[in-house]
């Protein structure tokens, strides 16, 4: 039979979405057939699949927006999409704070959908308020496009950012991986703008970057242009 054609476009290489479970059956004592007094036993039957969380519906675990008397802090330290941070739940919290409320971002993430960060990008353009972005570990992938949503993105000596192309995964004919392949050079062309625009350097020399999978220290994003300024690691007393 044919297979079925489905398609998944990911900007992340570094963040593969667990994989899903189905509960199984289990065999279970049930109390004495009240006719013969015989122990009986039965199965529970299979359960429905059981959807993975998504951890947008518990805040605290995942992310954490929490209003200050100058504005808020929002913390993101997780994977962007489905199995961690979504669009949907960011903006609907991002949406609630006051109007021009001052943001700053930290960021430790792998990256995940590039949909989903597309999404939260643009949320993060759209606020009034003042976003500064600090990478307290890694932004990687499609977290990294998050950044430069940053008026000011600032890196400790000891962070990291990595930008690549998109990816995608499609199982069909060679029609569809053609029109896959076109996808994905749409997107591409899209996040280069973004990365390029935040920079200030010309596109080819982005685009050079994205293709290569690069990853920067604290000091090279800020000499690409895509961090601007540096910030001393935290010191942890022992």
């Amino acid at each position: 039979p044919p297979m079925p054609r489905a398609r998944r476009v990911s900007a992340c290489a570094t963040a593969p979405a667990p994989a899903r479970r189905r509960a199984r059956g289990r065999r279970r004592r049930r109390g004495p057939d009240p006719a013969t007094g015989r122990a009986r036993t039965g199965t529970t039957g299979r359960t429905q699949p059981i959807r993975p969380p998504n951890r947008s519906d518990d805040m605290a675990s995942w992310y954490a927006i929490r209003a200050r008397g100058t504005g808020a802090e929002v913390a993101i330290y997780d994977e962007i999409g489905a199995y961690g941070v979504s669009a949907k739940g960011f903006i609907a919290e991002l949406g609630a704070l006051p109007e021009g409320a001052p943001v700053d971002l930290r960021l430790n993430s792998p990256g995940g959908s590039v949909f989903d960060a597309v999404a939260i990008y643009n949320a993060l353009k759209r606020h009034e308020g003042t976003v500064t972005v600090w990478i307290d570990g890694i932004a990687a992938s499609a977290a990294s496009y998050v950044a430069m949503a940053g008026d000011e993105i600032v890196m400790p000596e000891n962070a990291f950012m990595m930008i690549h192309d998109p990816s995608g995964v499609v199982i069909g004919t060679a029609a569809d991986m053609r029109d896959m392949a076109g996808t994905l050079d749409k997107i591409a062309a899209s996040m280069l703008r973004g990365y390029a625009s935040r920079s200030g350097k010309p596109e080819a020399e982005i685009a050079a970057l994205l293709a290569a999978e690069t990853w920067l220290s604290a000091a090279e994003a800020l000499e690409a242009g895509l961090a601007t300024r540096l910030a001393e690691p935290v010191r942890i007393a022992a």
